[in-house]
């Protein structure tokens, strides 16, 4: 996939207020996790990948993206991470493009890409996704502040008071609270997100073989929909494209894949993932990539064609 950096910050780099320039240098310490949180069309993602270089030039750091429908980092449905200038990069598979789908899921998926980030690197930076209105968004944005214990929250605020109850959720003395006004962001329509997604499944799925995997002695989550009934032929029909994440023991993902049939009573998937049969140990055996590393199958909620459309249910 395309560098996300240089998909955001030009050569020259973006232009940067002041009010960015004091928020890095009041950043203390050795070492820390920094959490962005803000609207859809903030700045926030900008923001992530800037302070991120910064807090490069002191030590080790990593960007940590928990948008999952407009994901830079992993395929969308995934929480990824990459170590800035070490070119290190994992996700952990969710399985929705919104975290409102699975907010526990989405929540335990970022705290894990961020516990991996924090092991490579001294500063991390937590990039989340513009869901912030509403109970839930509340609830979600919290919760990861419980898991994550940030030691920064930088709150991007587009409107007075729209972010006060996720601000209420930081505990003074233990994480230091930054408010930002929005930088000026081109406006996405959600036609535009649609096709973002569109492209990026696409590309990741490029080059994509079916694969054979059996989920006898593999743990599987996100439950298994065959379960409803229905003859085998109306089962496959259903879940034809359903979105797939493979991952190894530890709970990272190896790779997404499409669902293409279920058999043996739903002991054997046949997926279409670019993850293929891994004939020799790669150069880098902390993370592996082949078909027997397969630990765990899990079942999200999206249906897609190979070119990365959504198939809608009529």
């Amino acid at each position: 996939m395309n560098d996300p950096k240089s998909l955001l910050l030009p050569e020259e780099g973006p232009i940067v207020p002041d009010s960015w320039h004091d928020v890095a240098s009041a950043i203390e310490g050795e070492r820390g996790t920094i959490m962005v949180v803000g609207g859809t069309d903030t700045g926030k993602t900008v923001l992530a990948w800037w302070l991120a270089e910064r807090l490069a030039e002191r030590d080790s750091a990593a960007v940590v993206d928990a948008d999952l429908g407009q994901s830079m980092l992993g395929p969308p449905g995934t929480v990824g991470w990459r170590e800035i200038g070490g070119g290190r990069e994992e996700f952990v598979f969710v399985g929705v493009v919104s975290p409102a789908g699975r907010p526990l899921g989405a929540a335990m998926a970022t705290w894990r890409a961020a516990q991996r980030a924090g092991e490579a690197a001294a500063w991390v930076v937590l990039d989340t996704s513009g869901y912030v209105d509403g109970s839930g968004a509340i609830a979600l944005k919290r919760g990861k502040m419980d898991l994550v214990s940030p030691t920064d929250v930088i709150l991007i605020e587009d409107e007075p008071g729209r972010l006060e109850a996720i601000a209420r959720a930081v505990r003074p003395g233990e994480t230091r609270l930054h408010r930002l006004q929005p930088t000026p962001a081109d406006a996405k329509s959600p036609s535009f997100r649609q096709r973002w997604r569109q492209e990026r499944f696409g590309e990741y799925m490029q080059g994509a073989e079916v694969r054979e995997i059996s989920l006898r002695e593999r743990a599987v989550y996100g439950g298994r929909p065959w379960v409803w009934g229905g003859s085998w032929a109306q089962i496959a029909e259903r879940l034809r494209g359903l979105l797939i994440g493979l991952s190894d023991a530890r709970g990272m993902g190896l790779a997404i894949g499409l669902l293409r049939e279920v058999e043996d009573e739903g002991e054997t998937l046949h997926v279409l993932t670019p993850l293929g049969k891994r004939e020799s140990p790669g150069e880098d055996t902390e993370s592996p990539r082949g078909l027997d590393d397969v630990a765990a199958v899990g079942l999200g909620t999206v249906r897609l064609r190979e070119d990365g459309t959504q198939i809608r249910e009529e």
